[in-house]
Parts: C-alpha cells; structure tokens; sequence
C-alpha cells in the first residue's frame, strides 16, 4: 500500500522528532564543531542509528521491530557545544519497506532542535541512549 504523499512527507519529520526528543528554533551563534558526535551511534531501544559527518551532514536510520521497514532521514545540522544542543534540518526522506514506500525528495524543512552529551562511547541524543556503533536498525540493514 502507498501512502499519501502529505502523510509520507509529515511522518519522518514526526517521528525523527519523537527520537530526537523535540524541535524548535534555534540562534546562528551555534559552533559547527561536531568531533564528538561524529561518526555512527545506535539504539537497541530506539531501533534507531543517527551518523554525524565532519561535513555537516547526517543520516537518521529508523528500523522496525519485525524488519520489514526502515525510515531514513538525511539532514544538515550545527552543533552548539555552549548549550549542548544540535540543530539541524531535514533535506530528504525516506520510506523502505512492503507498506512505507515514499521519497520526500529534495526538501528543506527546520530548523529542529535537540540536546545531546557524549560520554566516551556513549551519546544521548534527544531522549534517546546510543553507543557508538555502525549496526544499523532492522529493516535498514540494505539502506
């Protein structure tokens, strides 16, 4: 079954915030710093992984319990070390699976804005605990 175009387009941006623990606007005064976040972090709980580029770019993986779908959220973002928060925007997503096929094409939606801490191999992002690691989220194992 395909879904709606509004629907497709509306729900990673919901659900990437449900996973990142909020939105809202954020100042230009943030740091592009971004050393301790880069590379890729997952979540056994979230079933989500999120990868932090030096560039400035990411990728949200969001998987399913049973594997049969995976969500991707590609986005641009600045981190402000100063408050410990990451704002970004959504430049593209995604939907995989039998019954969450859709592509957002290029977009431009935000800015979004979350809290994040990094300790060694640990990171919470949002309200969610992630380790460093490149497994991806079931369903996203081919993305």
């Amino acid at each position: 079954m395909k879904m709606p175009r509004k629907l497709a387009l509306l729900l990673p941006f919901v659900v990437a915030l449900a996973a990142c623990g909020g939105g809202g606007d954020e100042d230009d005064s943030s740091s592009n710093s971004a050393d301790a976040l880069n590379g890729s972090w997952y979540s056994s709980a979230t079933l989500a992984s999120w990868s932090f580029s030096s560039s400035g770019t990411g990728l949200l993986m969001q998987g399913s319990y049973d594997g049969s779908a995976c969500r991707l959220t590609w986005v641009e973002f600045n981190v402000n070390t100063s408050s410990k928060t990451i704002t970004y925007y959504i430049t593209r997503a995604r939907g995989l699976g039998s019954n969450n096929t859709y592509d957002s094409g290029t977009v431009r939606q935000g800015p979004y804005s979350t809290g994040y801490s990094v300790s060694g191999n640990s990171a919470t992002i949002g309200a969610g605990t992630y380790s460093r690691s490149s497994t991806r989220p079931a369903g996203c194992q081919n993305a």
